[in-house]
């Protein structure tokens, strides 16, 4: 069991998401950490923040929809010990935040470890 505070991954009304990947234990991201988030083909770069994260997915907030299926390079902003400073991650759903922003739900192309979920939350 993990030594972090952690939050069920839920729809609005309470509903757990569908998605295998959000059942996976997920952590709040208080710090909201920055993030570049590249998207391919074109690379244009985009800012982002860290809402969310687990082993194998991650939670976005960003001022540009992608469509599911996108596939993203996540540039992490203040690298830490032990942590790549590229993600890669599809994203699984795209729902709009006012004003502008959308919330993109991303599963990760491999699994982080401990350390590095520490580093961002």
């Amino acid at each position: 069991m993990s030594q972090f505070t952690s939050f069920s991954a839920m729809q609005p009304g309470n509903q757990p998401i569908a998605d295998d990947s959000a059942t996976l234990e997920r952590f709040i991201c208080s710090r909201r950490p920055s993030v570049r988030v590249l998207a391919r083909p074109s690379l244009q770069s985009h800012n982002a923040v860290i809402l969310n994260i687990s082993r194998r997915g991650i939670g976005l907030l960003i001022g540009q929809r992608f469509e599911p299926g996108s596939l993203l390079a996540i540039q992490l902003r203040h690298r830490e010990v032990g942590i790549s400073g590229i993600l890669t991650a599809t994203v699984k759903h795209a729902t709009e935040q006012p004003p502008g922003n959308w919330s993109l739900g991303c599963s990760l192309s491999r699994s982080l470890t401990d350390d590095e979920i520490a580093a961002l939350i």
